[in-house]
């Protein structure tokens, strides 16, 4: 249904909405997960606003699942970072938590709490990108489409040990860049 909807045939995507809504949902719940209880974007809503885009998208291939979702997690990053443009023009300065760490297996994690972090990881992010293009694309597909290492490797096609190295010089470098790893 994947190649059918990506032919031109948009009831292939009416048919294959339901089977990957579950998913979808999960990826944003995952995401939304570290956000404040009053978000005004809920995992529903963004997966309606990513089915949006979807229904738009034209002159896209997907060579397998892997590589649909990780379309469908920069679609979602889009649409957080809109979203948080938005909250952020809003409101004129106040407080902002920056980026909260967690140690998993002495890997930090990156993890946005508010709009401003969001805005700030995704300004990280597109830095990282014109350095190394690569590992920008590994840590959005973990971040926002919230792919193992497992999952990238094959949806990228590269080797599960690369990707790992890849993903911690990443991390490591996105820590710095947003200055949170424990340097003045």
């Amino acid at each position: 249904m994947l190649q059918r909807w990506t032919s031109g045939d948009q009831q292939a995507l009416d048919q294959l909405a339901p089977m990957i809504y579950q998913e979808l949902h999960r990826m944003a719940s995952a995401y939304l997960i570290s956000e404040r209880r009053d978000h005004t974007l809920q995992p529903t809503a963004l997966v309606h606003e990513l089915y949006m885009t979807l229904m738009e998208t034209q002159n896209v291939s997907f060579a397998n699942r892997n590589l649909f979702f990780a379309f469908a997690g920069h679609l979602m990053r889009r649409i957080l970072i809109q979203h948080a443009r938005g909250k952020a023009s809003q409101k004129a300065g106040g407080n902002h938590t920056r980026v909260l760490l967690n140690s998993l297996n002495d890997l930090p994690q990156v993890q946005p709490r508010s709009a401003d972090d969001l805005l700030d990881l995704d300004k990280a992010l597109n830095r990282l990108g014109k350095i190394d293009t690569v590992k920008e694309r590994i840590m959005e597909l973990h971040l926002f489409a919230g792919l193992g290492v497992r999952e990238i490797a094959g949806g990228l096609n590269i080797p599960e040990r690369t990707i790992s190295r890849k993903m911690k010089a990443a991390r490591i470098w996105l820590l710095r860049s947003l200055n949170l790893d424990g340097t003045a």
